[in-house]
């Protein structure tokens, strides 16, 4: 079996210490439809996975919704990968 290649690369935000957001969160606006979660958690070409509060319809602008996207996402890549090496 072929072994998951390691991550080139990747970014960490620092969302508190941001001049702009200054430890900010989403929040949908009162008459905004709630698939936008669902929107903004499409990966792009199963390539670029998008996890955060603002990806989680179920817990959104919150630690654990922020948490559990990244599980949900960090699934997903495996599923991903998986298909591609022919193990699923």
């Amino acid at each position: 079996s072929k072994a998951l290649a390691e991550p080139k690369s990747f970014h960490v935000s620092r969302w508190k210490s941001d001049r702009f957001a200054q430890g900010t969160h989403s929040y949908l606006k009162e008459d905004a439809d709630v698939r936008t979660y669902d929107v903004l958690s499409k990966p792009l070409e199963n390539k670029v996975f998008f996890a955060g509060e603002a990806t989680s319809r179920q817990f959104p602008s919150s630690a654990h919704g922020a948490l559990m996207s990244g599980q949900r996402e960090a699934v997903n890549i495996a599923l991903t990968e998986a298909k591609k090496l022919g193990i699923l």
